[in-house]
């Protein structure tokens, strides 16, 4: 007797989408797919909807637009695929299909097929779940894998040995989905991820799809546990990163927190790199990053963590005025500031965080007008002034406009300026 899963219940977020693919669909096999019945089965909800239609997506989804009253139609012709956004919910749509890898790492060709094909194409079998929204089957769990079981059983799991050759991308995957809903890879799951890693001609994956993949990494809720996994499978080895010491992925974390609360804007993948790489040699840094295809601001912004020794033992000394950790950090990257973060001592920890929340942002009450105005001459005098009103400040010297006022008195007798 087939499973019954009714979806688009009274506390079904979706509801509204739901009913609208069965009026847009007719007679025509819809099924909402992976994630949205996982999240279901459950217990949670869901946002985003996949339909897969046995027939023509971008014509289901011209009518599904219709039938929500105010969708937004974007059609992707050259993969069969169409997005409907509406009411703040966006529903991909897709043709049912099967695929083929011409070689590992390739695009796959598609053809059109039933639902059972499109079901044994996907990655995992928590994901290789359908419920029939309109159709013959309205109403069924479609779950020829055991997606159902390897839930409640908290297990990750590919659906034929040779996935991960197909796919790579499903390693990085299979990381995310294990921290995001607490999964372990059965025992088939882990002996393919050994030989992914061990068999390089199984991960002909481009730079850019591997930092595409760290990128949605970082960006998981849990992706610390998502960057561990990367690391306890050794996927890290597939972009030059060897050694590494697993509690800087917390450190990563909690610099991130840290820097969310206090309005430091921080890219989160660059963030759990500069966690692998810390302490890693320059030419082996610049090998991961050519592995990568990184270029540019990336790829600048990860050479600068090779910085982060000399800055963390710089900031480390028990007395050290708030002047000479402005003199450290204002000259370096944030990412060399952040990698000293993660590699330096509580003391130095601390005091990045002052410079990076308060310290950068202090600035002298005059401006350069006022130094002329004062008797400062034109010219790299009036920066040097200003540079030094800046330490002053910092060090609590001057406060008030007066204050400073008679600091540049000061300086100019002195014969600073010089």
């Amino acid at each position: 007797m087939p499973d019954v899963l009714e979806i688009g219940g009274p506390d079904d977020p979706l509801a509204a989408v739901w009913q609208a693919a069965r009026t847009a669909a007719g007679d025509v096999p819809v099924y909402a797919v992976g994630g949205p019945v996982r999240d279901l089965l459950r217990g949670e909800a869901s946002r985003d909807a996949d339909l897969a239609v046995e027939g023509d997506a971008t014509a289901l989804a011209a009518r599904l637009a219709e039938a929500l009253g105010s969708g937004r139609v974007t059609v992707h012709r050259a993969f069969g695929t169409a997005v409907v956004r509406a009411g703040g919910f966006r529903v991909d749509v897709a043709a049912t299909r099967r695929e083929r890898y011409p070689r590992p790492a390739a695009l796959p060709v598609v053809e059109p097929a039933g639902i059972d094909a499109d079901l044994a194409r996907r990655d995992f079998t928590v994901n290789a779940l359908a419920a029939a929204v309109a159709g013959p089957l309205r109403g069924e769990l479609l779950d020829p894998f055991g997606g159902r079981a390897d839930l409640s059983a908290g297990l990750i799991r590919v659906l034929h040995a040779g996935s991960f050759r197909d796919d790579p991308t499903r390693l990085f995957r299979a990381a995310r989905y294990a921290a995001r809903l607490g999964l372990r890879p059965d025992g088939a799951t882990r002996a393919a991820l050994g030989l992914a890693v061990t068999r390089r001609s199984y991960l002909a994956l481009s730079g850019q799809r591997l930092w595409r993949e760290l990128e949605l990494a970082a960006a998981e809720p849990r992706a610390r546990q998502a960057f561990e996994h990367l690391v306890r499978w050794r996927a890290v080895t597939l972009f030059g990163v060897s050694k590494v010491r697993i509690g800087r992925l917390a450190d990563a974390e909690r610099l991130a927190r840290w820097a969310k609360g206090a309005g430091v804007a921080v890219d989160p993948a660059e963030l759990f790199m500069l966690a692998l790489l810390a302490g890693t040699p320059a030419p082996a840094v610049a090998l991961c990053l050519d592995r990568l295809a990184l270029t540019g601001e990336p790829r600048a912004n990860l050479e600068a963590g090779t910085l982060a020794g000399p800055l963390a033992r710089r900031l480390a000394p028990p007395r050290l005025r708030p002047s000479a950790v402005d003199e450290a950090l204002r000259p370096a990257p944030l990412t060399a500031a952040l990698s000293a973060w993660l590699r330096g001592t509580l003391r130095a920890r601390r005091r990045i965080e002052w410079y990076l929340a308060e310290g950068h942002g202090v600035h002298p009450r005059l401006g350069g007008g006022d130094l002329l105005a004062l008797g400062v001459p034109r010219g790299p005098q009036v920066g040097r002034a200003l540079a030094m009103l800046r330490r002053r400040r910092l060090d609590g010297a001057a406060g008030s406009v007066a204050e400073e006022r008679e600091l540049v008195k000061e300086w100019l007798t002195s014969g600073k300026e010089a």
